[in-house]
């Protein structure tokens, strides 16, 4: 194994953090001045564009008519009628480290959601927005990243695709 790819791979990640997160903390600021500025600027040939995600809370009725749809892809999944219609490889790479563990049931949660407050790798945060963006449900995607339905809605706040 050359572990000089994956040192020179995690250093560049960690640039990467740095960079995102000092770009996450000038984002509000941007966002006040392009309110200022009818929610579009022109800057050395970049479009700065301001532009609201909205999320919606829908009626006893329609939950339940999600869950049903849920339930019935999961079945179609299992049974093997659904087929895939594509396939994306993503590298995954987490820290090592030890967390203590957290009072009540958090055994029987990580058993469920087993990536459950664990730290968000870039790749899934790029697979969270790219399956959102094309219409993917909060709940498939939680199932997807074997995380609960509310840090897919936070992470999706975070990057702005949804409001609380």
């Amino acid at each position: 194994m050359n572990t000089e790819l994956l040192d020179q791979y995690l250093a560049l990640r960690k640039q990467r953090d740095e960079l995102e997160e000092r770009i996450d903390a000038l984002r509000p600021s941007i966002i006040d001045m392009l309110h200022e500025t009818r929610d579009t600027y022109m800057y050395n040939s970049w479009t700065f564009i301001t532009q609201q995600s909205i999320s919606w809370s829908f009626s006893e009725r329609v939950e339940k008519l999600q869950s049903q749809l849920s339930q019935l892809k999961h079945d179609e999944k299992s049974s093997g009628i659904a087929k895939i219609k594509s396939k994306t490889d993503m590298l995954i790479v987490r820290p090592l480290h030890d967390k203590p563990e957290a009072k009540g049931n958090f055994e029987e949660l990580r058993k469920k959601y087993p990536r459950a407050y664990e730290k968000w790798t870039p790749e899934e945060d790029d697979f969270l927005r790219k399956e959102f963006l094309q219409g993917q449900s909060i709940e498939t995607l939680a199932q997807s990243l074997q995380r609960k339905t509310g840090g897919i809605k936070a992470r999706l706040v975070k990057h702005g695709l949804i409001q609380e």
